[in-house]
């Protein structure tokens, strides 16, 4: 297994839900260690096998401290 391309995340959320910030072309900012915490975002292996949230948070924090 590799590291975090292994992975899709899903999230589904509403357009009204969506906070735009005023003057910007972005959305406000959102943490995904907190979505994935709270169930906001869930986490697949690419083949469509659920994995452990906390298996993909360990995976993703060694391939950022790589870089």
């Amino acid at each position: 297994m590799g590291g975090a391309a292994d992975y899709v995340l899903k999230l589904e959320i509403w357009p009204r839900d969506v906070k735009l910030q005023v003057n910007s072309l972005c959305s406000a900012w959102q943490d995904l260690e907190e979505n994935i915490e709270h169930g906001k975002i869930k986490v697949l292996l690419r083949d469509g096998a659920p994995d452990s949230e906390n298996t993909f948070r360990k995976r993703l924090k060694s391939e950022n401290t790589k870089r």
